[in-house]
């Protein structure tokens, strides 16, 4: 590193603080459009369409907990028509969501060759897994495919994806309240 980026106060410095700054501004702007909305479908294409900007990521899929499986809600970036599988609480993917129950790689998850997580994460090329959480319960999680050109997370970019990922699981969960209200 340069001495003006090696000291305290210097450009690196003022750099970060300004990318922090955009970053809290950014998330303030993404927290009123989630949370602008109670229906279920909207709220999930909004959420899945801003995640996918902010990360680059071409390709996601939302799965939302349905009973004892999780059903392929909202997608993007796949093929017109392709048909995506309800994963059930016993899959492997499914299994290390609720052990993490945090933002984590996709290559974290010992999944078993042939079997439909395995190959939904194939088709995905999926590099993440945002979980959504609210009060201890995972009430969905997104599939993030691999970014445009493929390159490695930062944690920053992580901790930021962690925060959307807290955005959307509690607007998830005033969702379902109101539509059970209705």
């Amino acid at each position: 590193p340069s001495a003006e980026t090696a000291r305290p106060g210097g450009a690196g410095d003022l750099l970060q603080l300004e990318r922090q700054s955009f970053n809290l501004s950014n998330l303030m702007e993404i927290s009123r459009e989630i949370n602008g909305t109670l229906r279920l479908d909207e709220l999930c294409t909004i959420f899945i369409l801003t995640v996918m900007g902010q990360s680059g990521a071409q390709k996601a899929v939302l799965y939302l907990r349905d009973g004892d499986e999780y059903v392929a809600h909202t997608s993007r970036g796949l093929s017109e028509g392709m048909v995506l599988p309800a994963l059930r609480d016993d899959s492997a993917l499914v299994r290390a969501v609720a052990q993490r129950a945090v933002v984590f790689p996709v290559s974290e998850c010992e999944l078993e060759d042939g079997g439909l997580d395995a190959h939904l994460v194939a088709v995905l090329s999926a590099g993440l897994v945002l979980p959504l959480v609210n009060k201890g319960e995972c009430l969905a999680f997104l599939l993030l495919g691999a970014r445009c050109p493929d390159q490695a997370w930062t944690p920053e970019e992580t901790g930021f994806l962690a925060s959307l990922s807290d955005m959307g699981s509690m607007a998830l969960a005033n969702a379902r309240l109101y539509t059970e209200l209705e």
